[in-house]
């Protein structure tokens, strides 16, 4: 049975978040998308817009050519707003949403806390493809938010 989720990659902005740059993370981040693509789901990148630098081309690159990888662009640390409409204007799968990329302490944890109030999903951080400032302690911001599970790519 294939594993029918929507992907959405947070800031992998090597230019701007040091821990965009962490071998681990970019790891993570690549076979997650290998996963989504296998599997056909939808892959979200968000990026922090401004001037700030585009996602790691590493990872963009996984993407060429496939039609459900979708790129965003957000001023806050919440993305939320910008995945919410774009699911609903594609009609793409929202009972469940991975989440990986940067900051664990920021844009991370506000996008998924922003979707948690926005829909009825089941929400998964991927903690080998996740990074931040809080590396060794940043599950503990996760653990009251609801039907939000973290979990292994």
């Amino acid at each position: 049975m294939k594993d029918k989720h929507t992907l959405v990659i947070v800031d992998m902005q090597p230019t701007v978040f040091v821990a965009a740059q962490k071998e681990d993370v970019i790891d993570g981040c690549r076979r997650a998308i290998k996963k989504a693509i296998e599997n056909k789901n939808p892959i979200i990148f968000l990026e922090f817009y401004g001037g700030r630098g585009p996602t790691a081309t590493e990872l963009t690159s996984l993407t060429d050519g496939y039609d459900r990888a979708f790129f965003l662009s957000k001023s806050e640390q919440d993305g939320s707003p910008q995945v919410t409409k774009l699911m609903r204007q594609k009609k793409l799968p929202k009972k469940k949403i991975k989440v990986c990329g940067v900051n664990t302490s920021a844009c991370v944890l506000s996008t998924v806390k922003g979707l948690r109030a926005k829909l009825d999903s089941d929400l998964f951080v991927l903690e080998d493809a996740v990074g931040g400032h809080w590396d060794n302690t940043w599950p503990k911001f996760y653990r009251d938010i609801k039907n939000c599970t973290i979990t292994r790519v």
